[in-house]
């Protein structure tokens, strides 16, 4: 594709101070989407709580998704990508709060897993093998 989703886990701290940023745990982390012909850089959401693996989803019926990590509050996001930026606010209750509250009607940003049985450290697709008798 022509696309790269990456994400930020903190506007405040850099990665040597990421000890600071997990134990205050706030919503400074982001996503970014970038498009590699037009250059163009979005921030697709803002509010994360320290995202830490950003995957695409290879389903072929859900091309215009991605799973993002928030290790933080211990879950992974299914998000949206084709509906474009979701900035409202980059504070506490910004983008990615409003959003998550008011899903009873869109889909744009669901939680896929949530209260996960340890740290989440990134993700990745692995492809499952077919089982034949």
């Amino acid at each position: 594709g022509n696309t790269i989703y990456f994400s930020d886990s903190s506007y405040k701290h850099t990665r040597s101070q990421n000890r600071q940023e997990l134990l205050d745990g706030a919503p400074r982390g982001r996503l970014f989407k970038y498009n590699l012909i037009s250059k163009k850089l979005d921030v697709l959401i803002c509010g994360l709580h320290f995202p830490n693996g950003v995957q695409i989803n290879r389903s072929k019926q859900s091309e215009d998704q991605v799973f993002v990590v928030e290790t933080v509050r211990f879950r992974v996001l299914v998000v949206n990508t084709s509906i474009g930026p979701l900035i409202s606010s980059c504070s506490e209750y910004g983008s990615l709060y409003q959003s998550l509250r008011s899903n009873s009607s869109n889909n744009d940003i669901r939680i896929l897993l949530d209260k996960a049985p340890g740290v989440l450290d990134n993700i990745r697709y692995v492809k499952s093998k077919d089982k034949q008798s």
